[in-house]
């Protein structure tokens, strides 16, 4: 997690074991802080400690090039593909379709998106081979019994999924697509066919 906030977001500050373990959470690994603390422990000096804060005794963490190099070797020089469709790319972003993307991810997939509705299952549908697969949601504007019917429906054929709703609506954002190798970032609304739909 380190590496992919340094990496592949620029997030260059260090960062506390809670907010590793709530930034999971969100991924849909359930770990607790000390648990993450834990994992630094062990982690040696392929991470920097710091203590930002005088009256906090607590250390954050960041990533040392030492940690990059190990995770590398142990997981491929390529690591981990990260996709960001913000609209900066006018054609590109346009012509990206949500089955191209799908193909491409394996083993455990999860998708965050702060709305929901039925469209939202034929989203999940793409990444139904999603083992498992989780959606992490806040709110919706439909019939809630109507979506329940259908996702009832849906999960008879999708047994993996797992569907949550977080509680703070207001702090999720943009929209994510992560997969054990991959980070799908979305700012904008991705084509699922030759239509445009909300992701």
């Amino acid at each position: 997690m380190l590496w992919v906030m340094r990496d592949y977001f620029g997030h260059y500050c260090p960062m506390y074991a809670a907010e590793v373990a709530e930034l999971l959470e969100i991924r849909g690994v359930g770990i607790s802080a000390t648990e993450v603390e834990r994992s630094f422990a062990r982690a040696g000096k392929r991470i920097i400690r710091r203590q930002l804060n005088e009256e906090n005794p607590k250390l954050a963490c960041i990533i040392a090039e030492k940690g990059v190099a190990y995770l590398q070797a142990k997981y491929g020089s390529s690591g981990i593909r990260t996709l960001v469709i913000d609209g900066t790319k006018p054609w590109q972003d346009r012509h990206c379709k949500l089955p191209m993307i799908a193909r491409r991810l394996s083993g455990r997939i999860c998708i965050v998106d702060k709305y929901y509705g039925r469209g939202t299952l034929a989203l999940l549908n793409h990444f139904r081979h999603g083992s498992p697969l989780h959606f992490l949601t806040g709110r919706t504007s439909e019939d809630r019994n109507a979506f329940a019917r259908e996702l009832y429906d849906f999960r008879k054929e999708v047994p993996a999924l797992e569907v949550r709703v977080f509680p703070r609506q207001n702090e999720l954002h943009d929209r994510y697509v992560i997969s054990d190798r991959a980070v799908v970032v979305v700012g904008t609304a991705l084509r699922i066919s030759a239509r445009k739909s909300h992701f």
